[in-house]
């Protein structure tokens, strides 16, 4: 007999927009009943329970245990059991296993979403795991899911989920602008941790579902996804020097980031900035809209204000911007464009609010104003291009930090997981910057231990490697 715990849940989480949503699978509950009668899971995922908090809704599908009274539906949880459930039943075969796989791969698949030809779980915006200012998916999440699907028809034979796995690696190739994760550009093919402008690349996420399509590719036979692999990774190692940063012994997270600038007019008359965008190249032109900074998402480049009369700038004023800006282009630079109605001849300064990386912050820290640019305007129209030098700018693709906490320790999760993803994925290519980065990245954490910059965080693995 199923064993219940009842909690009461004072608000529960609605996770998808109305527009994307026939049913109310994980909608708001006045009550909600954990199951505990499932197999426990692996000595590796129990050590992580302080940090994931992982109890079993009713239906067998895994969440996070916010408080005494609110439980969240993570959308990768799932991914986790059934992997973790995976490896146990392939070591020791057993009935409860069994059962238990096909309890939480059938909880998963009545979670999820069709989008165009795919499956997928929407994750719903800015709460507990997720900095998106809208639903979105996630192409981490579903290709752990693609992984697991995969290995689990094998394991049952059942063609559920290999039409599962299928559906799961289509979602994969939806483009950006359709909410799908597959980004195609002049560089290549590359898959997003989610769809961001400009795109983040961020790095552990593009690695992990490139392992997860190649494990998919060669179980189920599929060429396209193995040729899909092949294009994207080549892709990959191209960009590879541009997640290094030497000056840390550390690699990138991701390619872009957020930074605040600043125009003061230093004209004795009025000037009126119009048509402002960014320009990244390889990345193209975005406009920039104006938002309130107290309610705008950081991730998404605007001009501060509350209306146009915000780009109307007095004698002596300013005006600021939030850009998120990108490596890609490196080592060309981003450029902040626009046309300037001026009163008088004059001067436009331009500050751009930049600090320094530390360990525990996943952004850079103790932040000021710097000025880096000075330009001549004349009375009437002008147009300017500033460029933004990677003096003041190269922080905004921010090195892997130490800020996950496990006990009472700050430690490094993503730097190892991009050692082992690259060990995993170099077999494949023949670029060698997959073997190059591999070993200067493995050298990288033999220099933490005697580096000030990382005296007060923990410099070793906080786990052994579990990346299935």
């Amino acid at each position: 007999m199923l064993l219940y715990i009842r909690l009461a849940i004072v608000s529960f989480l609605s996770l998808f927009c109305s527009c994307q949503q026939d049913s109310n699978r994980q909608r708001a509950s006045s009550e909600i009943e954990l199951r505990t009668d499932l197999p426990a899971l692996s000595d590796a995922l129990q050590r992580k329970q302080d940090y994931y908090k992982l109890v079993f809704l009713k239906d067998g599908f895994p969440g996070k245990l916010i408080s005494v009274d609110s439980v969240f539906p993570h959308p990768i949880y799932g991914s986790y059991v059934l992997l973790d459930y995976l490896k146990q039943y392939e070591f020791a075969p057993n009935d409860s296993l069994y059962n238990a796989l096909n309890i939480v791969a059938k909880a998963a698949i009545n979670r999820m979403d069709t989008l165009e030809d795919g499956l997928v779980f929407w994750y719903p915006k800015g709460d507990y795991v997720s900095k998106a200012f809208k639903p979105h998916i996630s192409g981490l999440t579903q290709s752990y899911y693609l992984n697991a699907f995969q290995r689990l028809y094998q394991v049952t034979g059942d063609s559920l989920y290999e039409r599962t796995a299928l559906k799961i690696f289509k979602s994969l190739l939806i483009p950006k602008d359709k909410h799908g994760v597959f980004h195609e550009w002049s560089g290549g093919i590359a898959f997003e941790e989610l769809p961001e402008t400009p795109n983040s690349f961020i790095l552990n996420g593009w690695l992990s579902i490139l392992y997860n399509i190649k494990t998919y590719a060669d179980a189920s036979g599929n060429l396209t996804a193995d040729s899909i692999f092949q294009l994207s990774l080549e892709s990959l190692g191209k960009l590879l020097p541009k997640y290094d940063n030497p000056e840390l012994s550390n690699s990138r997270y991701a390619l872009s980031g957020f930074e605040y600038f600043k125009l003061i007019n230093a004209s004795d008359g009025r000037v009126e900035v119009e048509k402002p965008c960014l320009f990244i190249p390889n990345e193209g032109s975005t406009s920039l809209p104006i938002a309130d900074p107290d309610t705008a998402n950081r991730w998404t480049s605007y001009a501060f204000g509350s209306n146009s009369q915000a780009l109307n700038i007095g004698p002596g004023k300013y005006t600021k911007f939030n850009l998120v800006l990108s490596r890609i282009s490196y080592p060309d630079l981003n450029e902040l464009q626009f046309s300037l109605k001026a009163e008088q001849s004059g001067k436009l300064i331009i500050q751009a609010y930049y600090g320094n990386y530390s360990p525990r912050s996943t952004s850079f820290v103790n932040a000021e104003w710097v000025n880096f640019d000075t330009i001549n305007i004349r009375s009437g129209l002008n147009k300017i291009r500033i460029s933004i030098p990677w003096t003041i700018a190269d922080l905004i693709a921010y090195p892997t930090s130490f800020s996950k906490k496990f006990g009472n320790d700050y430690y490094n999760v993503y730097h190892f997981v991009h050692i082992d993803r690259l060990n995993q994925l170099s077999q494949y290519s023949d670029n060698p910057n997959f073997q190059l980065y591999l070993n200067k990245w493995n050298l990288y954490v033999e220099k933490w231990p005697n580096m000030p910059l990382y005296q007060n965080v923990m410099t070793h693995r906080a786990f052994q490697p579990k990346l299935d």
